[in-house]
């Protein structure tokens, strides 16, 4: 699992920093995504076929994306080392990334940002298979903050849960990742699921 960690993080860093070249080979990160999805679930690694997996995802609607990946159980001991280790953070701060790179504007609106656009949804499909069953990922989901870039451009703290709130408008897995969340957690359901949410 630490194998996993460096290679997302760098990945992140060079996207949201809106100073360093945007990453454009993104075959190794999909890889990346894939073998940690892998790594969530019990059994052998899934044998899944050689296509473009940017543009799979780019052209399927995020709760149709998520189930290609959803028909494993979990690994229960795997899903509490990426907890513990940060590599759920780590995976968190990728879906961020693209938001930093172009705070205040929408991040996925230009044609150079479609291969980060795919990749969110991977990093959302990730996120629901490190919580899947795991009430304790749940509850460490939901008391998580991100540093994200506030007024000013000054570095603010910001609840998990608020962040994917924020990010609903873009239809690239949030809303799979919250209604995964509080269906299965009843503290977070009575904590996030209000009337504006509902509306």
């Amino acid at each position: 699992a630490k194998a996993f960690l460096v290679p997302v993080m760098l990945y992140s860093t060079a996207l949201s920093l809106p100073a360093e070249q945007l990453p454009t080979e993104l075959q190794p990160v999909v890889k990346l995504m894939l073998a940690i999805i892998d790594f969530q679930n019990r059994g052998s690694p899934e044998a899944r076929p050689r296509i473009d997996w940017i543009r799979k995802a780019n052209d399927m609607l995020p709760a149709a994306f998520a189930k290609l990946f959803a028909g494993g159980e979990p690994n229960v001991f795997a899903q509490r080392i990426c907890r513990d280790i940060k590599l759920m953070d780590a995976v968190f701060n990728m879906g961020v990334a693209p938001y930093d790179r172009t705070f205040p504007n929408f991040p996925f609106a230009a044609p150079e940002m479609q291969g980060p656009k795919a990749l969110q949804k991977f990093v959302h499909v990730v996120l629901q298979r490190m919580f899947f069953k795991h009430s304790g990922c749940q509850v460490y989901f939901g008391q998580r903050l991100c540093q994200r870039i506030g007024d000013g451009s000054d570095r603010v703290w910001q609840p998990w849960m608020e962040t994917v709130l924020d990010q609903l408008e873009a239809p690239l897995g949030p809303a799979v990742t919250l209604a995964a969340l509080l269906s299965s957690n009843e503290k977070l359901m009575a904590q996030y699921a209000t009337p504006k949410l509902v509306r």
